[in-house]
C-alpha cells in the first residue's frame, strides 16, 4: 500500500513527526520551483517522477543487499515494508482516516498536497 506510518524523520525536516500517517507520492513537490510556486503545475522540477531508482538528494540507493544496491520504484518503494522517501514526496493524512481506505488514494491524488482526510 501506498500509506505509511513515519518511523523516523531525517535531519531538517519539520514538516513530519514520528507516528504521523502519510500518503507517498511519486511525484513530489519541492515547493520552490518555477513550477511549483506557480500554481498551475504539479510537475515539479526537483521532485517530478524519478525512474533511476536513486534519492533526489543525493542520487543514491537507501537499500542494498550484500552490498548491492536496490533500487528504489518511483522514488517511494512503497511496495516493501519500510522505505526511505523524500519530505516533499509525502503527504500527511489524518490519522482517524481508515487505512484499508486511505491508501487507495495515493495514486489516484499523486501530488495533492491540499488532501485532507
Amino acid at each position: 500500500a501506498f500509506l505509511q506510518i513515519v518511523e523516523s524523520v531525517g535531519q531538517g525536516v519539520t514538516e513530519f513527526k514520528e507516528g504521523d500517517h502519510v500518503l507517498t507520492v511519486f511525484t513530489g513537490e519541492c515547493m520552490q520551483c518555477r513550477q511549483c510556486t506557480s500554481g498551475k503545475s504539479n510537475v515539479c522540477e526537483v521532485l517530478g517522477l524519478e525512474r533511476r531508482g536513486v534519492m533526489h538528494s543525493d542520487q543514491k540507493t537507501r537499500f542494498s543487499i550484500n552490498g548491492k544496491p536496490i533500487y528504489h520504484y518511483c522514488a517511494v518503494s512503497s511496495f516493501s515494508e519500510y522505505t526511505v522517501v523524500h519530505s516533499g514526496c509525502a503527504v500527511k493524512v489524518s490519522p482517524l482516516a481508515p487505512l484499508e481506505k486511505i491508501c487507495l488514494l495515493s495514486c489516484g491524488v499523486a501530488a495533492g498536497k491540499n488532501l485532507k482526510a
